[in-house]
């Protein structure tokens, strides 16, 4: 159910948060998504043309891989410079965690080594991880994603889905859903049945319960492979992530300002975020400009648009307006690029206090 104006929303959403008390809702973001565990890869741009071509990908491109291509890869990658427990909404909620807000995680491990460094690691940033675990087929194990980024601090995706989809009904505890504020999820787990089918159902109950919706776009060449579904499903989404590309795939359009027109027109509130020039939050009435912060240097792009997610979701939580939301969301993902990896390496805080 769509408001007729923006910030009238938001408002109610606010209300409709600090209504709830600690009691009946002991957590603020739960998010069901795959289980990934990243590998971060710095590499010049010589050897990235060597791993990737054989995948027929150009650099800055996103391709899901199977396990024969996988284990290929593991064989030719230089040293590792990072690893930890992902996926665009396990690393939102980290950047949630680190905050100092309550976040729980549902996804499928597989039994093995980085299935048991995706529950370790969650832990350790705080996150609470209801992770089912499965007995993999021969072939197949805990999900990955493999970051090859070069010097420019462009990021080149190879995703290995291994056990971490499909996610049935029955595999979400239902009771969680009433015990949260807001319900995340992004577009890397959607599929054309069970897995989409169930998120259409949480989210359909999560309204029931008046959760607040939120979902990210995730990549541009996943968009594209579910359009016509996506389009379908964001209309009972309250808030939406994605950058320009995530949009022009969606919307299959060039133009960012029919683009803007487009989002105003479907009364969501939508976050376009734009790489150098910040980002635009987009209502119905209204179009705002956040400026990125300034860094010295960029080393990894990678997460930017999760911590942005992660800083403008707390700040909606914790009754910031609409500008301060999208000020600590600014923070938070100009921290993430001067460093290699998707997540904050420790309390994140002091962003708060520096902020009163």
């Amino acid at each position: 159910m769509k408001r007729s104006s923006a910030f009238a929303f938001l408002l109610l959403i606010f209300i409709q948060i600090f209504k709830v008390t600690y009691a009946e809702s002991p957590a603020d973001i739960i998010a069901i998504n795959q289980a990934v565990y990243d590998i971060y890869v710095q590499l010049d741009d010589q050897k990235l043309r060597e791993i990737i071509a054989p995948l027929g990908i150009s650099k800055g491109g996103y391709k899901r891989i199977e396990t024969p291509e996988l284990r290929l890869i593991l064989q030719n990658l230089p040293d590792i410079s990072k690893k930890h427990a992902g996926g665009a909404s396990a690393n939102t909620l980290a950047g949630v965690s680190s905050l100092g807000g309550k976040t729980t995680f549902i996804g499928i491990i597989a039994d093995d080594d980085f299935g048991h460094s995706f529950v370790k690691d969650m832990h350790e940033a705080k996150v609470k991880s209801n992770c089912l675990v499965r007995n993999a087929a021969a072939d197949k194990g805990t999900a990955l994603v493999i970051l090859l980024i070069t010097p420019d601090g462009e990021r080149t995706i190879l995703s290995y889905l291994g056990v971490s989809v499909p996610i049935t009904h029955k595999d979400v505890d239902q009771n969680l859903l009433n015990n949260h504020k807001i319900l995340f999820s992004d577009a890397y787990v959607w599929d054309q049945g069970v897995t989409s089918n169930m998120l259409q159902k949480a989210y359909a109950r999560a309204r029931k319960n008046k959760m607040i919706t939120a979902f990210g776009l995730a990549n541009a060449s996943v968009v594209k492979m579910h359009r016509d579904q996506l389009v379908d499903f964001l209309k009972e989404v309250d808030i939406v992530f994605g950058n320009l590309s995530e949009y022009q795939a969606l919307y299959n359009q060039e133009s960012m300002e029919t683009i803007i027109q487009t989002l105003q027109q479907s009364g969501i509130i939508a976050i376009l975020t734009n790489a150098e020039h910040g980002a635009l939050i987009i209502t119905p009435e209204v179009v705002l400009h956040s400026p990125p912060k300034n860094v010295k240097q960029i080393v990894d792009t990678t997460g930017a648009g999760d911590m942005f997610a992660a800083g403008f979701l707390y700040g909606m939580i914790h009754g910031y307006d609409i500008q301060d939301c999208s000020k600590l969301a600014s923070e938070m993902a100009g921290y993430i690029i001067t460093k290699v990896g998707a997540r904050p390496d420790g309390d994140m805080r002091y962003i708060l206090s520096s902020r009163e």
